[in-house]
């Protein structure tokens, strides 16, 4: 046992003579990679040497009556043991950069203290057990530096701020932010909480991963150690964006794989904010219909901080609410109020709102924006109580049942933007008893019936947008996809219409944009025979012509008895082989949802089976597959179609290669499909598809040299 002790009080001390040797020579240490992985284990390894040094002091206290010094002895040197081997963990993962100097230092050195201190603690209690005189100050002095080590720990991770006393809600309501006015700017009111609740846990005062700091004011946020965090009007070069939309297994995907994402609403305000020129000091009031932010402001209803008294849902709760379709969190950190969206559209179905009646009594605000909630589902959001804002933009509705929403007794804001609500509609709105804001941008109330509802309701604001002079020359809107289903039968034809009155349609099935040269007029539905992009434009004399319309449609085909995959995907974006035939396309800018099938390190291969006995005519299989091109989801370099009469003799019956991407490509994101023809072969029943995706990203390319990621979600047989 003795040789053991004096063994183990050797490597103590060579543990902190090699820590030493670190951070002296801190400048010219270059970490192997495990070494450098290693560093990750500091979290989770530096709660051992606290509840150690915790337990022997414990001991200490009661050694009278306790028997004998074993068990003393043995926390005290699993204390020893533990507090380099920590430490030196903490200066791995401090490599990465982005902590403060100075409580780094501090931490650093006051960490050597308690590990020095609780060697000699354990030195001396097991070679000098008679000299108890000098253990009690050698004790006091090593809590103390244990204690100096975890707060300045505490002060590096959480924030220097994190022993402060909680606010009374008096204080809390008192230090709000005034809420937002007209006069107000877009980036404090909309930009500025996205990243206060999603990006200052790592880059904040005190510890500025990357050299960024968003706690700065939007003038003092310089970007950096990779330059300017955004550049105005260029989504695709501004790093913060990059990094937002790289997949979730990149190690510079942002914010990082754990933390708290951003929900597909916030990055695609994140997009259009930059997009739109990043400007910081662009006031609401500046934002009118036309405006390329204006959907957001919208959308978004400002109301002053409310103190809630109720309980707030468990985490299981919301674990269990929050999937590919559906965001649930609360409205501000520590606030037991909630707000719930619901998003892609063709995944909706009432049940999930009803599903949120596990939180009936936390939710205070729903977005069904864009979603296709008729009248007859308006009877689901009547157990929510303390609903307090409601979205139902752009949805099916009528207005007819909107007088049922009285039965809401918190509801303060309702946006019915974009829907057929007329004003009978609206003003059964007044029954509701505590209705403050309204919004009625693109509906059937006129201008003048606006005017009447503010006369004869002035309690009630509202809201009808931008009214234009008859001198303004205004873009008129894109033509829609009437009847939109991008999955057609073969004798199903492609429907178009347009808003304004005798506006022109032209469109485009060959790939070139629409105008005055190219493109048909649309005069009767568009026939369908195979796979089609269609892009279409409105005209009108006196008008600016519209953005373009794209839809791209695939024909229903034939559908394969199963389907095997020959190469596994990547394991972040696995789903069932089936996802592949189920006849739904999936979002490319939610690439996340469970829609696609995602590979990278490996290329795609994939047998589909038919009935031997029922053996189909195929002359052609189409491919749609995605691209995120900022987020290093590029087209593949090549595909080919194998067919046969079994699996193991099959023969190569047509391949296409993929022209390469350019610089100006790298703000697509689109799906796209391709089509391979092929002399039919009725006996066929095996099909194999073999897609080889991009091995080395271009060097204009943000991630050079790294392979890209191929995203499919159907294949079609014809």
């Amino acid at each position: 046992m003795k040789y053991f002790d004096k063994w183990a009080g050797n490597f103590i001390l060579a543990l902190h003579v090699f820590l030493l040797f670190l951070i002296f020579a801190s400048e010219k240490v270059e970490l192997p990679v495990l070494l450098a992985w290693s560093g990750r284990l500091h979290p989770l390894l530096l709660h051992l040497p606290i509840g150690f040094f915790s337990f022997a002091s414990l001991l200490w206290i009661i050694r009278r009556q306790i028997q004998g010094q074993q068990a003393l002895q043995l926390s005290l040197l699993l204390s020893a043991l533990s507090i380099p081997l920590t430490a030196v963990t903490g200066f791995f993962i401090s490599r990465d950069g982005g902590y403060d100097d100075t409580l780094l230092f501090r931490h650093q050195w006051s960490a050597v203290v308690f590990g020095l201190l609780a060697w000699a603690l354990y030195t001396g209690v097991r070679d000098f057990p008679g000299k108890t005189h000098w253990w009690n100050p050698l004790f006091a002095l090593t809590f103390s530096g244990m204690l100096l080590t975890g707060h300045w720990g505490g002060q590096l991770t959480h924030g220097t701020d994190f022993l402060d006393w909680p606010e009374s809600a008096e204080e809390a309501l008192a230090n709000t932010p005034a809420k937002a006015s007209a006069s107000t700017t877009f980036y404090a009111a909309a930009v500025q909480p996205v990243f206060s609740g999603k990006c200052v846990t790592c880059h904040r005062t005190g510890k500025t991963k990357g050299g960024l700091n968003l706690e700065n004011t939007a003038s003092a946020i310089k970007g950096g150690e990779s330059g300017p965090i955004w550049l105005a009007g260029d989504v695709a070069g501004s790093i913060f964006l990059q990094r937002i939309h790289l997949p979730v297994t990149d190690k510079k995907h942002m914010p990082p794989r754990g933390k708290n994402p951003l929900t597909p609403e916030e990055e695609a305000l994140l997009d259009s904010w930059v997009a739109a020129g990043a400007d910081t000091r662009l006031k609401i009031a500046e934002i009118k219909n036309g405006h390329p932010l204006f959907r957001f402001v919208s959308q978004k209803s400002v109301e002053t901080p409310v103190t809630y008294r109720f309980k707030p849902a468990s985490n299981a709760v919301l674990a269990k609410l929050n999937d590919a379709y559906t965001t649930v969190k609360p409205i501000a950190t520590g606030s037991p109020a909630l707000e719930a969206t619901i998003f892609i559209r063709k995944a909706f179905n009432i049940k999930r709102v009803t599903a949120l009646q596990k939180v009936k009594d936390q939710l205070v605000r729903l977005n069904l924006n864009n979603m296709p909630v008729r009248d007859q589902d308006l009877d689901a959001l009547l157990p929510f109580s303390n609903l307090e804002q409601l979205t139902l933009s752009y949805t099916d509705i009528s207005g007819k049942g909107l007088e049922k929403l009285k039965q809401l007794p918190a509801l303060r804001s309702i946006s019915l933007t974009g829907t057929n609500t007329g004003v009978n509609a609206a003003a059964a709105l007044t029954q509701i008893p505590k209705l403050k804001t309204v919004y009625l941008w693109n509906t059937r109330v006129s201008a003048k019936e606006i005017e009447q509802l503010k006369r004869k309701y002035p309690n009630i604001q509202w809201e009808f947008g931008f009214t234009p002079s008859p001198k303004d020359i205004l873009a008129l809107s894109p033509p829609l996809f009437e009847k939109a289903k991008p999955i057609l039968a073969e004798r199903d034809s492609i429907f178009l219409k347009t808003a304004i009155p005798g506006s022109v349609i032209k469109y485009t099935t060959d790939g070139t944009l629409p105008d005055s040269i190219n493109g048909l007029i649309y005069k009767t539905p568009i026939p369908f025979r195979d796979i089609v992009t269609v892009k279409a434009r409105a005209f009108k004399a006196g008008w600016l012509n519209s953005e373009v319309s794209e839809m791209t449609v695939y024909k229903q085909g034939k559908r394969p008895a199963r389907v095997e995959l020959l190469t596994a995907p990547n394991p972040e974006y696995t789903a069932k082989p089936e996802v592949l035939l189920n006849g739904e396309l999936g979002n490319i800018t939610q690439f996340r949802s469970g829609q696609w099938l995602g590979y990278k390190d490996r290329h795609l291969e994939a047998i589909f089976y038919f009935d031997k006995n029922k053996a189909p005519d195929i002359k052609s299989l189409a491919v749609s597959y995605g691209v995120n091109i900022g987020s290093y989801i590029v087209p593949p370099v090549s595909m080919e179609v194998w067919g046969g009469k079994n699996p193991k003799e099959m023969e190569l019956l047509a391949k296409a290669s993929f022209d390469a991407f350019s610089v100006q490509d790298l703000a697509d994101q689109e799906s796209r499909g391709r089509v391979l023809k092929f002399k039919s072969a009725a006996q066929w029943s095996y099909y194999k598809l073999v897609v080889r995706n991009l091995t080395q990203l271009p060097d204009f390319h943000p991630g050079k040299g790294t392979p890209g990621w191929f995203f499919v979600d159907e294949v079609f047989f014809n």
